[in-house]
């Protein structure tokens, strides 16, 4: 039982959040430089790709529970398989279809992680700390948003990588870790 009083750093729950957050950036933030560089009939409705994604996003929050019944304590490992594949089918390069499923498979699963995240979070610590541990890990959201650019452009000069395609490949890799 954790000490009530001693202030429940979730450390790893953070990171967590931190990571996986990081990783599906690379939807909204550069969606539509990957679909102009592949030449996509109309990259203009890459907004319309990101419109999907968040509402993929959104809609596991719906059924949190049914989900969390299906895959029990592997809720976590389904969803990030989903992420790793949804970024595999956009790496495919083969239109719409893949597309629309690889954005729709990122979204699930990193909708049916924040509930689960947050979950883990307030219930790792005392109740009088699970609002501190909840801002802690929700923190790492905006951590993921301010620092990704950076990250990627650092990456991108490391690596001299084309800016329209490695933010895929680098996403994709780490998903499948």
């Amino acid at each position: 039982s954790p000490d009530p009083t001693k202030h429940n750093w979730p450390i790893a729950l953070m990171f967590l959040y931190y990571f996986i957050t990081f990783i599906v950036l690379t939807v909204p933030f550069n969606l539509s430089i990957y679909m102009e560089a592949l030449k996509f009939k109309n990259p203009d409705i890459s907004g319309t790709y990101i419109a999907v994604f968040f509402l993929a996003m959104t809609l596991p929050g719906l059924f949190i529970n049914n989900i969390i019944n299906w895959f029990r304590n592997y809720t976590n490992v389904y969803s990030a398989i989903a992420i790793t594949l949804g970024f595999i089918l956009l790496l495919v390069k083969g239109g719409p279809v893949p597309l629309t499923v690889g954005v729709i498979l990122i979204g699930l699963g990193y909708g049916c992680m924040q509930p689960v995240i947050y979950d883990k979070t307030s219930t790792s610590t005392v109740e009088s700390h699970a609002t501190f541990a909840l801002a802690l890990v929700m923190a790492m959201n905006y951590m993921a948003i301010i620092t990704y650019p950076f990250i990627l452009e650092i990456l991108q000069d490391i690596f001299s990588a084309d800016a329209s395609y490695f933010p895929f490949l680098l996403s994709t890799i780490l998903a499948g870790l």
